[in-house]
């Protein structure tokens, strides 16, 4: 049961870990008859809920949803926004992939996907709006472990490649056409479609998955384990119940409390970097008792999960180099993928006055290159099974565009900004595939799932943490700036308040605000050069494991 830890050079030199074999992993001659169509409905199962689901929570639907119900605070508001990002249910579902039956967990997930784009449809107020994207991010975390541990199951390692590259492409598709239908129904107060059309796709999502995914029996528990379980017991009920089922004591084994400590910690360190410098000063108490709450509550999760039977981040784990490397290195990957996604469709409204929806959409020159960077990078690794180097080669592509960006301002044509969007979108899709086929290639299949599910925890932390710290640059930027050119006090309230405000003003003030306003979003974009330079560190963690060595 023990997870496995490499000795030896660095990144450079080749190293090729024992052959693991897992009960749970159909053996090649199986594999050779189910691989694609299994594989093929798995993707469909899960990534036919993203076009209108995993999307359609885009920002014209949360402005439509807010503006609706009128919510009487922006603290309330950003609850809402940051609801739908649950990074613990990532280790939580990891851990469920381990103990319980593969197919059912991806199905159970599903189902809690649909009960929260049900209950958001259907809300009457802010608060079950809040209720039903939380319940909704349940579900897409799993749905998101669920998936890429089914694919580590049922496909050779040489193979995955060229599955995450289709994944890519499914997963881009549903980032250009999910927001413009959001869009559309949003501005026609139709917001509420976008929930509900979300229904029939998952009951055609539990159907396929229920038919088509062969049954994955859990690993069995060991006398390790049983033995904590017993201690653990104890201490909780003190003896007065005994699990008499494997289902009971799997059940049990579930860390609950584990998910409820690490998301309590997180909620704490979000919104110190939210507060900061904004609602609070840095050195209120306030913001303070938050990095100290959160200090506080990662001790006890570090306690807490040396001590249960079956913990949702295993010590272990952090005696793996490679896991960490790609930890890293997915978290500032998706990082530098929302300062793309979320400020230069606002580079646009600034300095072009477009709307929102055709912000979006000028930015699909990223978006595609992101797909097809992605898709050949995938085919090349299955070719040549080798996915180590491209951790080096694709941050030089976004430290450049990232030197770029910065250069922007009130006089860039719109083809040299094309021409950014393409090296953001090269640098962006060749990191993609680096750390989950790392983590598959360096760990025993026991521990894959937990390893999946802890790079994707790092992914969505630097998925909440990206936007919050761009945020936060973006308005003490934009605050100076706007001092330093002499806007007036109401103009730049109403100007931080919202983007659209810059195209009301006339003349020379106009012009003014746009300086600072693309001024400031230079400040963000710089931030890519530095987060490049920190995915290069993060992947000479990483050990240079040949694909088809397994």
């Amino acid at each position: 049961m023990e997870n496995q830890t490499h000795l030896g050079s660095q990144g450079g030199v080749e190293h090729t870990p024992d052959t693991h074999t897992s009960h749970v992993c159909l053996d090649r001659a199986s594999r050779k008859s189910i691989d694609k169509p299994q594989v093929s409905h798995v993707e469909i199962s899960t990534l036919n809920l993203d076009p209108i689901a995993g999307r359609s929570d885009a920002k014209s639907i949360d402005e439509a949803a807010t503006d609706d119900y009128k919510p009487p605070s922006a603290e309330q508001q950003r609850e809402y926004l940051h609801g739908r990002t649950l990074c613990g249910c990532m280790l939580l579902f990891g851990q469920c992939l381990a103990i319980f039956n593969a197919k059912y967990v991806l199905i159970s997930a599903t189902a809690f996907f649909m009960l929260g784009s049900c209950i958001s449809g259907a809300a009457m107020n802010i608060e079950t709006l809040i209720i039903g994207r939380a319940v909704a991010g349940i579900g897409a975390a799993g749905c998101w472990v669920s998936v890429q541990t089914l694919v580590t199951m049922l496909v050779e390692l040489q193979d995955r490649p060229k599955l995450l590259g289709l994944f890519g492409v499914q997963n881009a598709v549903s980032g250009t056409t999910g927001p413009i239908l959001a869009g559309a129904l949003a501005s026609r107060g139709q917001w509420r479609w976008c929930f509900f059309l979300v229904l029939p796709l998952g009951a055609f999502t539990i159907l396929l998955s229920a038919y088509t995914i062969p049954s994955l029996p859990p690993w069995p528990l060991n006398e390790e384990t049983e033995e904590k379980l017993s201690r653990q017991l104890s201490f909780i009920v003190r003896g007065k119940w005994q699990p008499r089922h494997d289902w009971q004591r799997r059940l049990v084994l579930v860390d609950i409390l584990g998910y409820f400590i690490v998301t309590s910690g997180l909620i704490c360190l979000i919104l110190a970097l939210q507060w900061g410098g904004s609602t609070y000063a840095w050195k209120s108490v306030t913001i303070i008792g938050l990095f100290v709450g959160f200090g506080a509550i990662m001790c006890l999760f570090i306690f807490w999960e040396h001590n249960v039977a079956w913990p949702l981040l295993p010590p272990r784990a952090l005696k793996n180099r490679t896991l960490i490397g790609a930890s890293f290195l997915a978290l500032f990957t998706l990082m530098i993928n929302l300062f793309v996604a979320i400020y230069l469709p606002v580079l646009y409204e600034a300095g072009r006055g477009v709307s929102s929806l055709k912000a979006g959409i000028l930015i699909i020159p990223f978006l595609m290159t992101v797909v097809v960077s992605q898709a050949v990078e995938g085919y090349i690794m299955s070719f040549t099974g080798r996915y180590w180097h491209w951790g080096f080669a694709s941050p030089a592509f976004l430290a450049i565009a990232g030197g770029l960006v910065y250069t922007v301002d009130i006089n860039t044509t719109s083809t040299r900004l094309i021409g950014i969007q393409i090296l953001y979108g090269i640098g962006v899709g060749l990191t993609q595939n680096v750390a989950f086929l790392s983590v598959q290639a360096d760990n025993e299949p026991k521990a894959v799932p937990a390893a999946i599910a802890i790079v994707s925890f790092a992914q969505l932390f630097g998925g909440m943490c990206g936007p919050v710290i761009g945020n936060a640059v973006l308005s003490g930027s934009l605050r100076k700036y706007l001092a330093s050119f002499g806007v007036p006090a109401d103009t730049s309230k109403a100007v931080e308040g919202s983007v659209d405000a810059i195209w009301e003003l006339q003349g020379d003030l106009r012009t003014l605000v746009i300086k600072a306003y693309l001024r400031s979003l230079n400040n963000v974009y710089i931030a890519v050069v530095p987060v490049s330079f920190l995915i290069i560190l993060s992947a000479s963690l990483i050990r240079n494991v040949s694909l088809k060595s397994k």
